[in-house]
């Protein structure tokens, strides 16, 4: 049902080199296709504060970026199709480093007598603060909560996207792979559809 001058804009987490090729199966009805990753998930979408990392026909994004705006107050062209995606896969694989780098952090502190809550006020504070300990860990583990609202799922697939992207780049990625292996046993502990805060409950099982 495409139809030519249609644009459309993928926000999902998606290998570059498939939205390449849906970008190029599109171009030959005329339609544009726009690779569009985002981060700010459901809470940043209701709130109209989504960041969108997009690839793809500039002129198409150009032309329609306006309606993006009720959904996203940051938006990034960074150039041709897949550009968006590779950059959301790049992200989440940081994101989620950073995160299980924070959850041991905490098992370290609490096993040394520290409260979680201080290391997290500590960090927040310092230079080791990130979303993780800002936003995740006050939100969903501090307040007993665990609902980070995505799945261990969904972050064994990301790396598993970023970690091939890396090598088609001829990247290492140590860091990553070391985070897919540990998405990896979390997944062979029977977590796969849990949310992923659970992941610092879990954490001494698991690893």
């Amino acid at each position: 049902s495409a139809r030519k001058g249609q644009v459309i804009y993928d926000l999902t987490t998606s290998d570059p080199a498939h939205s390449k090729k849906l970008a190029r199966k599109a171009a030959k009805k005329g339609v544009a296709y726009l690779d569009a990753g985002m981060s700010g998930g459901a809470t940043g979408a209701a709130a109209g504060t989504l960041t969108l990392m997009i690839g793809g026909d500039k002129k198409a994004y150009t032309r329609t970026r306006r309606y993006l705006e009720p959904i996203a107050n940051r938006l990034f062209h960074l150039g041709a199709s897949g550009a968006g995606h590779a950059m959301k896969l790049i992200h989440n694989m940081v994101c989620h480093t950073i995160f299980l780098a924070t959850c041991e952090g905490g098992r370290i502190a609490e096993r040394a007598g520290l409260e979680l809550g201080d290391m997290i006020e500590v960090f927040n504070v310092s230079n080791a603060r990130s979303y993780a300990s800002e936003a995740r860990f006050p939100a969903h583990i501090l307040s007993g909560k665990w609902n980070a609202k995505s799945r261990v799922y969904n972050l064994h697939k990301d790396l598993s996207m970023a970690v091939d992207l890396a090598g088609q780049v001829g990247v290492e990625a140590a860091l990553g792979k070391d985070t897919l292996v540990f998405l990896g046993r979390a997944m062979s502990h029977g977590m796969a559809e849990q949310d992923f805060s659970l992941l610092y409950r879990d954490f001494d099982e698991i690893g």
